[in-house]
């Protein structure tokens, strides 16, 4: 097209054109949506390498969507606080900490922390990581020095936790099919500190 610049077929826009506010306008005007569904819009005609920061920008100063912002969550239970533990390693909760640089094949670190001392290990996993390997990691840290829990309190939803006692009976330690509840609050996890509350599961082998 005359007096267009154009990158594999789309008009190149460039960072310092005066159209940006009117087609940022254009892409994310038709319905309002989300990052993603405008950046498609916009590069079904138009191109630049950093459209997708703009886009970003614009959706957070857009006032229509922060007048009518909606949560897509299902609605938060009522808060149930965790039991407070009796004994050292009998309760402990469990999470994955993950963006690490990789260092020995390993980029995860697998928290654990013993909800009566807060005493906690952190074990490195190698990424993408299976609900087995993770059960041969809690098995080797963890049960072999203070034996198996009777409780595990987490974020994972209950399908990993299912997987998770599939992997504790290939190891044959777990006897008896997991129980799952799910308390509105968990309240040591990451780092070993407080987290805020949220759903969580909680498995019980016994």
């Amino acid at each position: 097209m005359d007096g267009f610049v154009l990158h594999q077929g789309k008009i190149f826009i460039p960072d310092s054109s005066s159209f940006w506010p009117q087609l940022l306008e254009h892409a994310h005007g038709a319905g309002h949506e989300g990052v993603q569904k405008t950046l498609v819009r916009f590069r079904s005609s138009f191109y630049n390498s950093r459209a997708a920061k703009r886009v970003r920008e614009y959706i957070r100063g857009c006032l229509v969507c922060q007048r009518n912002k909606t949560e897509h969550l299902h609605p938060a239970s009522l808060l149930q606080p965790l039991e407070v533990p009796s004994m050292v390693w009998s309760d402990i909760s469990m999470d994955f900490v993950e963006g690490f640089p990789k260092v020995g094949g390993k980029s995860v670190v697998l928290t654990v922390v013993d909800r009566f001392s807060k005493m906690a290990h952190f074990v490195p996993l190698g990424h993408p990581y299976t609900t087995l390997t993770v059960a041969q990691a809690f098995f080797d840290n963890i049960v072999k020095l203070h034996g198996f829990p009777s409780s595990i309190v987490s974020d994972r939803d209950s399908v990993f936790y299912q997987q998770f006692v599939d992997g504790a009976l290939h190891f044959g330690r777990c006897q008896t099919p997991a129980q799952f509840s799910f308390p509105a609050t968990n309240r040591w996890s990451i780092g070993g500190g407080k987290s805020g509350a949220r759903r969580v599961s909680a498995l019980s082998c016994r």
